[in-house]
């Protein structure tokens, strides 16, 4: 999505990031090799794949078990060229 939010906004003549900036979330790996590269949010998809086996796992032997809970895993900003601050 964010590299298409990049291309719209070159499409209409806006300058990335001085007119607008751009964060993108999980961080593919075209987010590095576009240009400008998009800043974005990560998180651990390895951990992200394990929580979600164990619950359905605990889905599959317990049908009837309600899972009520929010689950925040650590997550960080990696800066790239999209970003910049503002005053």
């Amino acid at each position: 999505m964010a590299v298409g939010v990049l291309n719209g906004a070159l499409d209409h003549g806006l300058r990335v990031p001085d007119d607008i900036s751009i964060i993108g979330f999980d961080g593919s790996a075209v987010a590095e090799i576009v240009r400008p590269s998009i800043t974005s949010m990560q998180q651990p998809m390895d951990e992200v794949g394990r929580k979600s086996v164990e619950y359905i796992h605990q889905l599959i032997v317990h049908p009837d078990l309600i899972i009520d809970e929010d689950i925040i895993l650590q997550h960080w900003l990696v800066e790239r060229e999209s970003f910049k601050p503002r005053v």
